[in-house]
């Protein structure tokens, strides 16, 4: 639900926020439930700052956060719906 998501990435924000590389994997994973669930602009936010963590604790050079830079939601197709 995405109350649970929501208030697991307060979660984040807070029990992480020294903890820049585990962050954006957390982030990111909570923007892919979202996503999932058809909750599309709701990820935005956290897909955003999956690339922030991402950038300030890898460096802008480091290919987990040139990765983190390319996984824009707009820039890429919806999930397949599955029928049944």
């Amino acid at each position: 639900d995405d109350a649970f998501l929501e208030a697991a990435i307060d979660s984040v924000e807070e029990r992480f926020a020294e903890e820049p590389r585990i962050a954006a994997r957390l982030f990111g994973a909570a923007a892919r439930a979202q996503q999932e669930m058809g909750l599309v602009p709701q990820s935005l936010p956290a897909y955003a700052r999956a690339r922030e963590e991402a950038l300030r604790g890898y460096g802008p050079d480091h290919p987990e956060a040139m990765l983190a830079r390319l996984c824009r939601w707009p820039n890429r197709r919806p999930p397949a719906q599955h029928a049944g």
